[in-house]
């Protein structure tokens, strides 16, 4: 199974620090933005090398590795900063998932979900 979300540093400020008679400054903006794309298996949980397969594969020369450990993707997109989440990157990060699940999970199909 698939999913993203996207993240912004000033979600979810309930509480502060303040002295009698300070009163809250709240951002006006969401702030900076941080998006999570994962892949999670019925069997392992996160598609992930295991600390084993992550030194197996620290063992191998470079051009045999695997080109990532895990299928998890975190971009910082906005202005100035990362492209935001697009159908190319996508692509690219079920690349890697094949090949980190096709680690894990040998002689298995995998059949992946998307939302």
């Amino acid at each position: 199974m698939q999913d993203e979300t996207v993240f912004h540093t000033n979600e979810y400020r309930r509480r502060s620090w303040l002295t009698q008679d300070q009163q809250p400054i709240w951002k006006k903006g969401g702030g900076r933005a941080i998006h999570v794309s994962d892949f999670i298996s019925e069997t392992i949980g996160r598609i992930k090398l295991t600390p084993e397969q992550i030194s197996d594969q620290l063992q191998r020369s470079p051009k045999l590795r695997l080109a990532a450990f895990e299928a998890r993707k975190i971009i910082y997109p906005g202005k100035g900063f990362d492209d935001w989440w697009d159908l190319k990157q996508l692509i690219e990060q079920i690349k890697i998932t094949i090949s980190v699940f096709e680690a894990t999970h040998k002689n298995t199909v995998g059949v992946f979900v998307f939302d």
